[in-house]
């Protein structure tokens, strides 16, 4: 008969095709010990040892690397240090000259399908540009208009920089 293992209050021991991951502890000799080294591994019946996992550990979301180029240029990238950048509901409002604040009004208006899509955004001059994470929405193509607070701005670019889920 196999011995029953309690993994502690707030611990689940891991099962045969679960993945290690960091914060996973394994037993050795009645004491939990780190399994960082462990990362990565599938557990199976090679893996003698219990392994546990903290059903309260915070999971890091995924983040993703922007590049230069993957901004719009507007003509504007040698001066961007001068206008700056803000995170607003999720997206990255990469700011002009004119600060147009109305790009919150679009930000809001936009569905939550679409906006969840939305990576970074720049108005300009009448112009709005638009990257996305993996598609470009349908009515947010290239050369479309969008209206903002009964002002028509041109889609300039909208681009999809397939970022990985």
């Amino acid at each position: 008969m196999k011995q029953q293992i309690d993994p502690g209050t707030g611990w689940m021991l891991l099962k045969s095709g679960d993945t290690i991951e960091e914060g996973d502890e394994h037993l050795i000799r009645g004491v939990w010990t780190n399994s960082d080294w462990l990362e990565g591994v599938l557990v199976d019946e090679k893996i003698k040892t219990p392994i546990r996992r903290n059903m309260h550990r915070k999971i890091r979301p995924k983040t993703n690397t922007f590049f230069n180029q993957d901004f719009p240029s507007r003509g504007l990238k040698d001066f961007q240090h001068d206008f700056g950048f803000s995170l607003y509901r999720g997206v990255v409002v990469q700011w002009s000259e004119d600060h147009d604040k109305r790009v919150f009004t679009l930000l809001d208006e936009m569905s939550s399908i679409n906006l969840s899509e939305l990576v970074i955004v720049q108005s300009y001059k009448g112009c709005v540009d638009f990257r996305w994470k993996s598609f470009v929405p349908i009515g947010y193509e290239e050369g479309k208009q969008v209206t903002v607070e009964r002002d028509v701005w041109s889609i300039s670019t909208s681009v999809s920089l397939s970022l990985p889920s």
